[in-house]
């Protein structure tokens, strides 16, 4: 496993390969310090690719991820996952299970999958994204049988794994789309993510 402390301002500008490597038992130990993940601040242009993360811990402040803390403008999260036994525990807004927050940046082809909980004494959490402003947001859908509670409780159409966007064609159209591509017919069955009971 990896164990390291969370929480640096340093911007990662060029581009990480994990090359579908696995990452087992990661644990990101960032107090309640803003930008914490893997990567904690996701610089301009660049580039967060091809990583796998098996069984992750992940405590930080505002804007936390297992992948990224924060994603800056035009910057890019492509083919990452996360899935196993999960706990993603923060102090602040803007917390995902791949990454806080993005600022006109993409994320692509990611999924979040397993078990656990992704939470914040504040608000503003999602599944895969908490807050994305602008930008480009493309998953996958975790596994049908994942049980992974994301709280606190006023998260809103959780289904897509994101909790809030901003700059964004926030429709009932944008909303039935990802119904019918991800949820077969808006069979709720394959919902991948639950509100804290």
């Amino acid at each position: 496993g990896i164990t390291f402390a969370g929480g640096l301002d340093n911007r990662l500008y060029g581009t990480l390969d994990g090359q579908n490597y696995t990452i087992s038992n990661l644990t990101i130990d960032g107090g309640a310090a803003t930008h914490t993940g893997l990567i904690n601040n996701l610089g301009t242009d660049g580039v967060v690719k091809n990583i796998k993360v098996n069984n992750a811990t992940v405590t930080g402040g505002q804007y936390t991820g297992v992948i990224v803390g924060r994603s800056r403008s035009t910057s890019n999260i492509e083919n990452c996952h996360v899935s196993g036994a999960i706990s993603v525990q923060a102090t602040g807004t803007f917390v995902g299970g791949i990454v806080g927050g993005t600022q006109a940046a993409s994320v692509v082809n990611c999924s979040v999958s397993g078990t656990g909980s992704i939470s914040s004494t504040s608000h503003t959490v999602g599944g895969i994204v908490g807050i994305a402003s602008n930008g480009t947001v493309e998953f996958e859908f975790p596994l049908k049988d994942s049980v992974i509670t994301v709280y606190p409780d006023e998260i809103i159409e959780n289904f897509e794994g994101v909790y809030r966007l901003w700059g964004y064609d926030y429709s009932d159209e944008f909303k039935n789309n990802l119904i019918n591509k991800h949820l077969n017919s808006k069979d709720f069955t394959h919902i991948p993510f639950s509100k804290k009971d």
